[in-house]
């Protein structure tokens, strides 16, 4: 189930809707048509409190869906009161990391997702503009890719580029189209702005009528001759923008820093028993059988008595503080 929008009557509505699995691919069904404000469907009996309208989930059923608490708060979640927002934030369910992919998922995945969508995403998260090696990558960060229609992708992208910066519009169309294997030009890679204006317009055309018309991308039936308004929003992001303009050398070193950005913070030292020991001043027998509340408690008075403010030594604060996290992964493990 996802959050969709739609302009109906000449006004936008959202719905909900569900991807469905077909003989060819993927589509999509109707749920529920949520109207322009989804916020009417939450109801507020008092404080930080709220509860979804009885209205909604019965509608859900009516549809053959179990409603799913969880998941309608978290579609939801944009259109509640602001107050409220801001007082439950804190206690929004955090995502835990997801188990590493078999050789087999990464097969499949690599199969099923396509790279315009993998670029799509890439660009959104970290801004890269040369992104013609991504089909080499792993598929972890790809895999809420996977198992969708293509209505539920481009719902996706839609709430993810709301926000992009504009000034970034044009760059995140030539980097998702992979514009740059089109031109020998060395500047295609960091400087799209110094290519031809008239090549660059024709490339992308003819690119995104190979899209609109490529089965693999609408995993069905094509949606007819003319251009989907799923296509038409980058094509005006391609041509009503322009590219950014930043120096050469500027774009280079932000380019290099973000690829190495990992190497500026050196990995910490292993963590020995008997090191543990001696910071937080129990026998390693009594660090395993502490719970990780109870370890918490712990380093907090440790780390009471070892602050730099406090008179304590700095060296062993920093070290006490990565001993702490490096117990807390494993009992997380």
């Amino acid at each position: 189930m996802y959050l969709a929008q739609a302009t109906l009557a000449g006004q936008l509505h959202y719905l909900l809707r569900e991807s469905v699995p077909t003989a060819g691919g993927w589509t999509f069904r109707e749920l529920v048509d949520l109207g322009p404000d989804p916020g009417r469907h939450l109801i507020y009996p008092g404080g930080r409190s709220y509860l979804l309208a009885p209205e909604l989930t019965a509608a859900l059923e009516a549809a053959g869906v179990v409603p799913d608490d969880e998941a309608l708060e978290n579609l939801l979640w944009l259109f509640l009161r602001p107050e409220v927002r801001r007082a439950l934030a804190p206690f929004r369910h955090r995502r835990r990391p997801l188990p590493a992919l078999t050789p087999a998922e990464e097969q499949r995945l690599a199969a099923a997702i396509l790279l315009l969508d993998r670029r799509r995403l890439a660009f959104l998260r970290h801004g890269r503009l040369d992104l013609s090696r991504i089909g080499l990558e792993p598929m972890g960060p790809f895999r809420q890719l996977a198992d969708k229609s293509r209505d539920e992708l481009e719902q996706f992208f839609l709430f993810q580029e709301v926000r992009l910066p504009v000034r970034e519009y044009k760059a995140y169309v030539y980097a998702a189209f992979n514009l740059q294997r089109f031109f020998a030009s060395p500047y295609a890679r960091t400087q799209p702005q110094l290519l031809s204006p008239d090549e660059l317009d024709a490339v992308f055309l003819a690119e995104l009528a190979a899209v609109n018309r490529d089965p693999a991308f609408w995993m069905g039936p094509l949606p007819g001759p003319f251009l989907h308004p799923y296509l038409v929003r980058h094509a005006i992001q391609f041509f009503d923008y322009e590219f950014p303009a930043e120096a050469a050398e500027a774009r280079l070193i932000r380019e290099f820093m973000a690829r190495h950005r990992r190497l500026l913070r050196p990995a910490p030292k292993p963590l020995a028993a008997e090191e543990a020991e001696r910071l937080f001043g129990v026998s390693g027998d009594e660090l395993a059988r502490l719970s990780r509340r109870q370890l918490q408690r712990l380093y907090k008075e440790r780390a009471h008595a070892l602050h730099p403010d406090k008179g304590g030594d700095h060296d062993l604060f920093i070290r006490l503080t990565e001993a702490y996290r490096a117990l807390i992964r494993r009992k997380h493990a």
